[in-house]
């Protein structure tokens, strides 16, 4: 078994991802700032590795469990760079297109809601600081992947229904109670909370970090 004490949790980053290494992807340049550091191309790109490889031995049971985990960080690192594109697309008046790749990508987003609810029965998720290859699970931890789950699939409805109202479903917003602005709109406001809860999971189900 591999331990990652104090490596930093999948959350910080796809905040990374989604503010430098995206747009670095499509050909333009990130501003440096709070939210994007003035860091090499090297360092970005390690950023999409610490992104995408999730580790398959950690924290995980043998077998198919391992795979779906593996499955859930590609899936994850895709659905975050499809954030990105909306996000950037949003003030476009070209509805129809964005809403197409939207649903180009609508199979993935349901493959990976699928992998989280597969894989999270047969973790073995410790406590960071008992964390062994026979390490008993700790139950509470498991009952954070298993909520991640749930929370991925009940956004994923919520991105279905902002889909299918239309134009409106488009349109940007801001979050009242988080203060948070959505360029792409409830749509991207659901794509980023399934984009989270696999963040959180895999953070979880990799020993990086636990969320509530």
């Amino acid at each position: 078994c591999l331990g990652f004490a104090g490596r930093p949790s999948l959350l910080e980053m796809s905040a990374l991802f989604l503010n430098c290494l995206a747009p670095m992807m499509l050909g333009l340049v990130p501003a440096p700032g709070p939210s994007c550091p003035p860091v090499s191309r090297r360092e970005l790109l390690g950023a999409t590795a610490a992104l995408a490889a999730v580790p398959r031995s950690a924290n995980a049971a043998e077998g198919p469990a391992v795979d779906l985990v593996a499955e859930v960080g590609e899936l994850s690192t895709r659905a975050r760079a499809l954030q990105y594109e909306l996000r950037q697309a949003a003030p476009s008046p070209s509805y129809a297109r964005v809403r197409a790749r939207v649903a180009k990508e609508r199979k993935s987003l349901q493959r990976l809601v699928s992998a989280m609810g597969e894989a999270a029965p047969s973790l073995r998720i410790c406590r960071p600081d008992l964390a062994a290859c026979e390490c008993t699970p700790d139950a509470s931890l498991m009952a954070i992947a298993a909520r991640q789950a749930e929370s991925a699939q009940s956004h994923l409805a919520a991105l279905d229904a902002a889909m299918a109202s239309g134009r409106a479903g488009f349109e940007a917003l801001l979050d009242g109670p988080r203060g948070l602005a959505y360029p792409g709109g409830a749509v991207e406001r659901e794509l980023e909370e399934i984009c989270e809860a696999a963040d959180a999971y895999l953070d979880v189900a990799s020993g990086r970090g636990a969320a509530a």
